[in-house]
């Protein structure tokens, strides 16, 4: 993958909001880190890195969520056939399990050994 095809919308959108974690997360320690100097030492340029900090930690949450959303979008459709898919929002009903060809067919059940071989 080139950079040109990553930084498309659409490629590798789960990385880019790996990144963003990455940075959302490194923002939350800075941020908690400041918070509690400013609490103990109330120097103003900690309580305004803690603000800021909170404020880039919801930035990079917002990129996360619309990197994963993407992510989620693009990705391929099942490849469950039709026939064998059985929806679990309603209520079990016996027409709508799929049944295999074979059961239906007039040697469904019938078998090549005998009683003898079957009784040993």
């Amino acid at each position: 993958m080139t950079v040109r095809t990553f930084l498309r919308p659409g490629e590798g959108e789960m990385l880019k909001g790996s990144v963003h974690a990455a940075v959302c997360g490194l923002a939350l320690v800075c941020g908690v880190y400041n918070a509690a100097a400013w609490l103990t030492r109330r120097e103003r340029h900690l309580g305004i890195n803690a603000f800021l900090y909170a404020g880039l930690a919801i930035w990079e949450a917002a990129h996360v969520r619309h990197h994963s959303q993407r992510g989620l979008k693009e990705r391929s459709a099942p490849t469950i056939p039709a026939a064998e898919q059985v929806s679990t929002l309603t209520p079990f009903h016996p027409d709508r399990i799929p049944i295999p060809e074979w059961v239906d067919s007039p040697f469904a059940g019938a078998s090549t050994a005998g009683h003898a071989e079957l009784a040993s």
